[in-house]
C-alpha cells in the first residue's frame, strides 16, 4: 500500500507541475508581472524603515516632482499637430 500511495502522490504531483507549467508559458507577460510583484513584497518587507529607495535608470535625467493639482495639468500647453505650434488645451 504504501509504495502505490507515493506512485499516486507523485503522479498527481507532476500532473498539477505540467498544468502550472503550461497555464505559465501561455500567460506569461501577466505572470512575469504577477511574480516580480511577489518577490518585491517578499524582498522588502524586512527592509528597515527607511531604507528603501527608488532607482533611476542610468543616463536618465532625475526624475520630475509630480504635481499636486491636476487643473495645472489640464491647462498645460499641447502641441497642436496640424498647424505645429503650442496651443492651450481648453
Amino acid at each position: 500500500m504504501g509504495r502505490s500511495m507515493n506512485f499516486i502522490v507523485g503522479g498527481v504531483l507532476v500532473v498539477v507541475g505540467a498544468v502550472a507549467a503550461t497555464t505559465i508559458y501561455a500567460n506569461w507577460n501577466e505572470a512575469v508581472q504577477i511574480v516580480s510583484m511577489g518577490v518585491n513584497y517578499i524582498r522588502y518587507m524586512g527592509a528597515p524603515a527607511g531604507t528603501i529607495s527608488t532607482e533611476v535608470a542610468a543616463g536618465s535625467k532625475q526624475p520630475m516632482p509630480t504635481r499636486q493639482n491636476s487643473s495645472v495639468l489640464a491647462m498645460a500647453p499641447i502641441r497642436d499637430r496640424t498647424i505645429g505650434r503650442a496651443t492651450t488645451k481648453r
